[in-house]
C-alpha cells in the first residue's frame, strides 16, 4: 500500500491578489474570453497604485465591463484576506443579473436569504454578498445601525447614482 501522507497538505495553494491574475485564475464559461484592453488599464492602475485608497470612482460607458471590475476589485481583497467584501446594486433586480453575471465567470458570491440572514460566507470573507441598497440604507438594517453594526472591509456601489437616489428616498419621511 502507498502513503500519500506526506504528499498530502505540504503544497497550499496561494491566493492570487493581483485581479487580472484572478481572472485568468477563475473557472469561467468558455465563451468568457480575455479581459478587454480598458478593463486590464484599470485593474493594474487600481492594483499598481489605489487598492490602499478609499473611495474610488471607476467611470465607463455601459457595456464595458464595470461589474466584473467591481467583482475582481473585491475579490482580490478577500484573497488578500481583508475581510468581508460588499457588492451593492441599485436595485433587487440588478442583484440577481449581478449575481448570474458572477456565476458566469467563476467569482464565488451568496446573497442575503428570504429570511433576512447574512450568509457566513459573508462574514467569514470567502465569497462576496450582492445585495440592493434597500437592505443597508433603512432605519432596521441587518447590517446594524449605532453602535452596533456588522463591518465590512470594501464596498462597491454599482450605478452610484442610482444607489444615491434610493438611499435619500429611503432615508426621507414622505
Amino acid at each position: 500500500m502507498i502513503d500519500f501522507t506526506k504528499r498530502l497538505g505540504t503544497r497550499s495553494l496561494e491566493k492570487k491578489i493581483h485581479p487580472v491574475e484572478i481572472y485568468d485564475s477563475l473557472d469561467r464559461q468558455s465563451e468568457k474570453g480575455p479581459l478587454r484592453p480598458a478593463q486590464l488599464s484599470i485593474l493594474n492602475n487600481w492594483f499598481d497604485h489605489h487598492r490602499n485608497t478609499k473611495d474610488i470612482i471607476v467611470k465607463l460607458h455601459t457595456g464595458q465591463g464595470k461589474t466584473l471590475i467591481g467583482l475582481l476589485m473585491l475579490q482580490s481583497r478577500i484573497n488578500h484576506e481583508l475581510g468581508p467584501a460588499l457588492y451593492v446594486c441599485p436595485n433587487k433586480y440588478l442583484v440577481e443579473q449581478t449575481v448570474e453575471q458572477a456565476k458566469l465567470f467563476g467569482i464565488k458570491v451568496c446573497r442575503i436569504d428570504s429570511n433576512n440572514i447574512i450568509p457566513s460566507e459573508f462574514f467569514e470573507g470567502k465569497e462576496i454578498l450582492i445585495t440592493h441598497a434597500q437592505k443597508i440604507f433603512n432605519g432596521k438594517s441587518i447590517f446594524g445601525i449605532g453602535q452596533r453594526f456588522e463591518k465590512v472591509d470594501s464596498i462597491v456601489l454599482d450605478d452610484s447614482h442610482a444607489c444615491i437616489d434610493t438611499i435619500i428616498d429611503s432615508c426621507t419621511i414622505k
